[in-house]
């Protein structure tokens, strides 16, 4: 995730936050990205309900996935800190895995007995979409301008998200 305080930036955020003196905070993610879901929330759902966890490509490609509690803590930081306002910074964790080795540890977490379904980009897509293979956000700048690391690592999250699935009620309503 980008932070940018920059007016485009905030127009084509996904979301914004405000700083107590009115600066804004846009967090905006990649279409990419955007377009290609939460792979840990689908990975968990489909194996909690037993479903094939579906993997882009051949789940080669890596990518790192950060706390929203890591991530609340950069942006308010961020919010906090005055001298730094105009500046682009990098959200994210550095912990990088393999989307397989993702699809794996959710399988394993979830106990679930579901299978791998492997799905070409082109047909989740659409023809010309490169998939960049290893994703990892630079986050020097934010741990030198106010401190911040994420604290939280890929097993919290992990446990996190299933402990909210199993917990979270279901969306289909009974009809009286």
């Amino acid at each position: 995730m980008s932070v940018s305080s920059d007016p485009e930036a905030v127009k084509s955020a996904s979301a914004v936050a405000f700083a107590p003196d009115g600066r804004s905070v846009a967090a905006a993610e990649s279409i990419a990205n955007a377009a290609a879901g939460a792979v840990i929330p689908n990975f968990v759902d489909r194996a909690i309900s037993g479903a094939p966890l579906e993997i882009h490509g051949d789940g080669t490609q890596t990518r790192s996935f950060c706390h929203v509690s890591d991530t609340i803590r950069a942006v308010r930081g961020l919010m906090e800190e005055r001298s730094i306002s105009g500046d682009v910074f990098n959200i994210g964790s550095t912990e990088r895995i393999r989307i397989i080795d993702l699809a794996e540890k959710v399988k394993g977490l979830t106990r679930s007995e579901s299978e791998f379904a492997f799905v070409p980009y082109a047909d989740v897509y659409g023809l010309g979409i490169e998939d960049t293979l290893h994703r990892e956000p630079a986050i020097d700048k934010i741990a030198g301008a106010i401190g911040w690391r994420p604290s939280l690592n890929l097993e919290r999250v992990l446990a996190d998200v299933i402990d909210w699935a199993r917990r979270a009620p279901t969306a289909s309503v009974e009809l009286q």
